[in-house]
């Protein structure tokens, strides 16, 4: 056993499940499937980002070549070839590549617990901290997606399992199986190269077996490095890094650091809503809370409100969560002309959400800052090395992005933030379990996040019938602004262009066509009427959050 091994992890080690008896899980998958059923991944139509994800895999399908669109940012290699055999086996669908991230996303949650129990959460602690991953708005809603969010963060969380236990246990074979899991994952996205690091970092400390500190680093770290290295040596020479991937490499030079404040604020704010069943589970001292959390709290109340006087209030960050539901916003009403959606709640609710981020995301500063504010207390076992390093990099890492920050880049850190609070759990002083808080807050996001998820299927339903009907009836695509799937997945590929900073900010002049590839907009897709154009048809849906009927309108040009 490593010296800063904890007894309670040598318990762990020697029981993997100890701390994972089969009830819970059980039960909590159930409860999971059930979800995915009430909401229904059914649907032929890309979501989000996956139309350009999807073509990758389409075109490796069916032409053997890899064909990277303007669009795609990550690596994207082996998203494209899951995908690609995905297709090979029953053909190419939306649908099928969402069973397929559903997969990945039940197989991340297994992981998830497991990884739990090797660290020596509590049992309930454990199944809680599964829960709130499993219901969370990002990690549920993003499974119903071919993004690529999903699957590479479920080959992490086993890449994380691999290497704790090759730490923890002394067995220098699985960091190498770990770093195996991990090359695939880098091919997926470049970014989570960072959990590598961490468990290098991790390793170094605490180096397993009769390894030198460099070589136990190594076995982590080279594999997905060197892939990394070699797989955009190969993209340059071959086709030219995607304009997306120079996109993002160009706004990480030139964040500044006001600007990366501004969205480490907002990050955490919205971390601490995402983590909200784990933050209330155990009470805390006075003192403590008075020392660290009220100085913590006013800066967060002061970053609240600058943040308010700007964009009003609500979730702190943009893309997929809302004050009225979940998922990507992509009509020309909300998205190019700025104007309200009718996923932007009341405004009682936009300063709930406000109100609980505030006070949510003291409480998990708190609970996670270091009693003594000691480095070494922090990284004083494998675990904890881990863990810490790794939420520390991921979030860190991702913060660069800051022109363009959206909150599902805090998912890859979300579990490593959940684990920590799971062990934190263990260290309590204080053990009145506010349990009955812990378990409202779960349901409340659990509806929030079934529901928000329903209504977004449904409505894109909506607007996907509304379309193939009026393809059916003859209309080009190239005459319809039908928002950025409908008019990324059938004219990028031939426009083979990138919008500017300046074009793919909302709230733009209504004389101008949207961004998306849009030659003639003579048909349109919108939520809400437009001026210059009358209603031709319209498709209602049954909203979940709040319960009322949706409405999606085709509009067309009036002459």
């Amino acid at each position: 056993m490593n010296a800063g091994t904890s007894k309670y992890e040598g318990a762990a080690r020697r029981h993997p499940l100890a701390a994972a008896p089969l009830l819970g899980p059980l039960l909590l998958t159930l409860a999971w499937l059930a979800a995915v059923v009430m909401v229904g991944p059914a649907g032929d139509f890309a979501l989000g980002d996956d139309w350009a994800y999807a073509w990758a895999a389409k075109s490796l399908c069916e032409n053997g070549r890899l064909d990277l669109l303007p669009w795609a940012a990550p690596s994207l290699l082996a998203h494209a070839a899951w995908g690609a055999l995905v297709c090979l086996a029953g053909g190419f669908s939306f649908e099928l590549l969402r069973l397929g991230t559903l997969l990945f996303a039940a197989s991340g949650l297994l992981a998830f617990h497991l990884l739990l129990a090797r660290c020596g959460a509590a049992r309930n602690s454990a199944l809680l901290a599964t829960a709130t991953l499993a219901f969370s708005p990002l990690y549920f809603g993003l499974s119903f997606t071919f993004m690529t969010e999903i699957p590479c963060l479920a080959l992490c969380l086993w890449a994380a399992l691999l290497y704790l236990r090759g730490l923890q246990d002394d067995k220098p074979g699985s960091l190498l199986a770990a770093a195996a899991v991990m090359v695939v994952a880098v091919l997926m996205r470049q970014n989570v190269l960072l959990l590598a690091l961490a468990a290098a970092a991790s390793a170094w400390r605490f180096p397993p077996g009769r390894l030198t500190r460099v070589a136990a680093a190594a076995r982590c770290l080279l594999l997905p490095l060197a892939s990394v290295v070699a797989y955009y040596a190969w993209l340059l020479n071959w086709q030219g890094a995607p304009a997306g991937a120079a996109i993002r490499l160009s706004d990480i030079a030139s964040a500044t650091p006001l600007r990366v404040i501004d969205v480490a604020l907002r990050a955490w704010l919205t971390l601490g809503l995402l983590a909200a069943p784990m933050v209330t589970r155990n009470s805390l001292s006075r003192d403590r809370l008075l020392r660290i959390g009220l100085p913590a709290g006013l800066l967060l109340i002061v970053a609240a409100c600058l943040f308010a006087s700007r964009t009003g209030a609500g979730f702190a960050l943009p893309n997929l969560l809302h004050a009225g539901g979940t998922g990507a916003l992509t009509l020309r009403d909300t998205l190019f002309l700025g104007m309200a959606s009718p996923f932007d709640g009341s405004t009682a609710a936009r300063t709930a959400i406000s109100a609980a981020s505030v006070l949510l995301s003291t409480l998990l500063f708190v609970r996670l800052l270091p009693t003594r504010l000691s480095l070494r207390e922090a990284l004083d076992t494998p675990a904890r090395c881990l863990l810490s390093l790794a939420a520390a990099l991921l979030l860190g890492g991702s913060l660069l992005q800051a022109d363009f920050y959206f909150d599902r880049y805090l998912l890859p850190a979300l579990p490593f933030v959940l684990a920590l609070l799971a062990m934190a759990d263990n260290d309590s002083q204080r053990r009145t379990a506010a349990t009955g808080l812990s378990l409202a807050l779960l349901a409340a996001m659990t509806f929030y996040s079934v529901a928000g998820s329903h209504d977004y299927m449904q409505w894109n339903r909506a607007r996907h019938q509304l379309l193939g009907e009026l393809e059916t009836r003859g209309v080009a695509a190239t005459e319809i602004d039908g928002g950025v799937e409908f008019n990324g997945w059938r004219l990028a590929p031939l426009k083979r262009s990138w919008p500017t900073i300046e074009e793919a900010t909302p709230g733009r002049s209504p004389e101008k066509k949207s961004w998306w590839w849009v030659e003639d907009d003579r048909w349109v897709l919108s939520f809400t009427a437009l001026e210059g154009y009358r209603v031709a048809d319209r498709r209602q849906w049954q909203r979940w959050l709040p319960p009322s009927a949706g409405e999606v309108l085709l509009l067309e040009r009036e002459r």
